[in-house]
Parts: C-alpha cells; structure tokens; sequence
C-alpha cells in the first residue's frame, strides 16, 4: 500500500533491513487497534536485535475490498 504523493514509492530505506530477514528467524506482532478494526499495529524483531514498527491496514476502509496491506514506502500514520 503506497501514499498518494511524494513518498508514493518503495526506497532502499524502507528495504533497510531486508537482509535481516533472510538471515534467520524473526517475531512479528500484532496489536489491534481497538478503536479501529481496520488498523492492527505490526511490530518486527529480527534475529540481530533490530525492531521495525508498521502497521497493517485493512482497505475496506479506503472503500476497497476487505484485503489487508502491509504500508511500507509511504508516509502513513499509525492511528
């Protein structure tokens, strides 16, 4: 799921640590938000101690059908 304007793309800063999860196990986990089922917040560990907060978005609240994306390459806000 990318924002409309200018951080509309994926850039080699959003993939920082895409080498860590090729290199061994990670924990993701969720919380969902409780005042909007359509937001669940995603919280990354990886092997090497590193932590990657995003979140998780169900675009049926945009109006789409009821499928949930990932926001990476974007300037969302956890809400």
């Amino acid at each position: 799921m990318a924002n409309v304007g200018p951080n509309s793309h994926i850039t080699s800063g959003d993939l920082v640590y895409s080498h860590d999860a090729r290199a061994g196990t990670a924990t993701a986990t969720f919380v969902p938000n409780p005042s909007d089922a359509t937001f669940v917040k995603l919280t990354i560990t990886y092997r090497d101690g590193v932590v990657e907060t995003t979140g998780l978005y169900n675009m049926i609240a945009f109006g789409k059908a009821s499928v949930w994306r990932m926001a990476i390459g974007s300037s969302w806000d956890q809400r």
